[in-house]
């Protein structure tokens, strides 16, 4: 019981560090970190649902039918926080979901 109670301490840690890197922070790790990361957010707008998210399907749709690789979506990602720096503060997760948003508005 007490090495599953730790466990669960020792991952919400690292979780929360992930959850709280910054769009700045985003922008100065390695590639293949960026990607894990990005594949992360990925896959939870396609498949958590929240109730009043209406854009939810549409997203799920347009990212199945693209061919985006994870090298363009970090060059889309990346272009987009040099062109708004104020977002570089804020969670890069925010900036990952944005770029989905945009791409899949139709």
């Amino acid at each position: 019981m007490r090495s599953t109670f730790l466990l669960a301490i020792t991952a919400s840690t690292i979780a929360s560090n992930s959850f709280a890197m910054t769009g700045a922070e985003f922008l100065q790790i390695d590639r293949k970190t960026a990607f894990g990361y990005m594949a992360g957010v990925v896959e939870m707008r396609v498949t958590v649902v929240h109730q009043d998210d209406e854009s939810f399907m549409r997203i799920r749709d347009c990212l199945s039918a693209t061919k985006l690789t994870n090298d363009m979506l970090y060059q889309i990602v990346a272009d987009r926080l040099h062109r708004n720096p104020q977002e570089l503060t804020l969670p890069a997760l925010a900036a990952i979901m944005n770029v989905l948003a945009d791409m899949c508005k139709n």
